[in-house]
This record gives structure tokens, sequence and C-alpha cells, in this order.
């Protein structure tokens, strides 16, 4: 009976041992499946987003081109206004010169024309202001010639002394001078929007290669990693085939 009793608590101990290598080799083949499918997911992680940086840059740098040509275009449309008030100063300059205040036609000259095409690069009411300078200087020379309403002649010129600095003219380039320095400070805000907006791409751009590099570095790993995965399922499967 004690032989009996032996060789079975022998033998209940080697199938107890093989359920335990045999368990082991299952956990070990379902360990190595879970890595393969988590490095598939992580290698496809890493596809989409190499896409997604690409799709990024792209988009940036396309809609930097847009802006750049937007930039040289509001450029040159300050230059361009800028160069019209610089005639307009001139002409008006030149009329104040030759002693013609009374006779400034604003619609006449082709500087304030050229002007007008960049109303929209100055404040509301900007140029108004500069127009009703120029109506208040026909109305003088109106007034003048109006011998029925010296009263109201007297008033107006009163309105273009003292107080109100000069002549209507004089006031005129005045106003054209800030005209100008509101274009000057345009322009100023203009290249420093385009710089600042050069460099955040430029270091947006460099951040985007630093981590397309990482990428590329967890890429190769983890593809050698699946690689050696394949070869482990093949030896799990084989093991958990042997201690069945």
């Amino acid at each position: 009976m004690d032989y009996f009793a032996s060789s079975i608590s022998d033998l209940s101990g080697i199938a107890n041992t093989n359920c335990g290598i045999y368990d082991a080799a299952v956990a070990n083949r379902v360990y190595i499946e879970a890595e393969i499918a988590d490095t598939a997911a992580y290698l496809e992680w890493i596809t989409g987003r190499f896409e997604a940086i690409d799709d990024l840059v792209q988009t940036l740098k396309d809609e930097r081109c847009e802006a750049s040509n937007v930039f040289v275009l509001r450029i040159r449309e300050n230059y361009e206004a800028m160069d019209a008030i610089t005639l307009l100063k001139y002409e008006l300059t030149t009329l104040h010169q030759a002693g013609q205040v009374s006779m400034v036609e604003l619609d006449d000259m082709p500087s304030y024309n050229r002007l007008l095409a960049y109303t929209h690069m100055f404040k509301d009411n900007a140029l108004k202001e500069f127009e009703q300078l120029a109506e208040d200087t026909v109305t003088r020379r109106d007034a003048g010639d109006d011998h029925v309403d010296n009263t109201r002649s007297e008033q107006q010129l009163e309105s273009f002394t003292g107080e109100d600095r000069g002549s209507p003219i004089q006031r005129m380039l005045v106003k054209l001078d800030e005209l100008e320095a509101h274009l000057k400070k345009s322009l100023d805000d203009l290249r420093d929007n385009e710089l600042r907006a050069a460099y955040d791409t430029v270091r947006y751009i460099q951040e985007a290669e630093k981590e397309v590099h990482y990428l590329q570095g967890e890429e190769t790993k983890r593809q050698a990693y699946a690689a050696k995965l394949d070869n482990d399922l093949v030896l799990a499967q084989a093991t958990e085939l042997r201690t069945h």
C-alpha cells in the first residue's frame, strides 16, 4: 500500500508540475501576443503621427506663403499711399507758396485721388477730416467772393486764425503729416508682425522635425522588437504544444 500511495503521490506531483509548465507556456504566449498587438498599435500611431505632422507643416507653410503675399501687398500699398501723400504735400505747398490758397480744388488733384484709393488703410474719419479742411478752404473762398454775407465770411475767416493755427492749407499739411505718421507706424507694425509670424513658423517646424526624429528612432526600435516578438511567438507556441 505504501508503494502505491507513494507512486500515486509522485505521479500527482509530476502532473501538477506539468500543468504548471503548461500554464506558464500559455501565459507566456498570451503575453507575447499582447505585446505584438501593443507594438503594432504603437507603430500604427507613429505612422499616423508622421502623416499628421506632414499635413500640419504643409498647411502652415501654405498659410505662411499666403500671409507673406498679403504682407507684400500691404507693404506696397503703404509705400504707394505715402508716395501719394508726399506728392499731395508738394502740390499743396506749391499752391501755398504761390499764394493760391483760395484756388485749392482737391478733386482735381491726381495725388489726392490716388490717396483716396487707400482709404481703408486709415482710421475712420481720418480722410474725412482732411476733406473737411478742403471744404473749409473752398467755403472761405466762396465767402470772400460773396458781398452779401460778409459777416459769415468774417466768422469763417476767424476759424482759420488764432487757436486754429494757420491757414487751411497749413492745417491740411499738418493733417497729411498725421496720416503719414499713421502709415509709418502701420508699416512698422506690419514688419514686426511678419517677423514674429515667420519666427513662430520656423520654431514650430523645428519642433516638428525634432519630434519626427524622435519618432523615427522609436519606429526603428519597435520594428526590431516586433521582429523579435514574432520569433518569440513561434517558440512560445512550440513550447505550449510540447507541454500540453
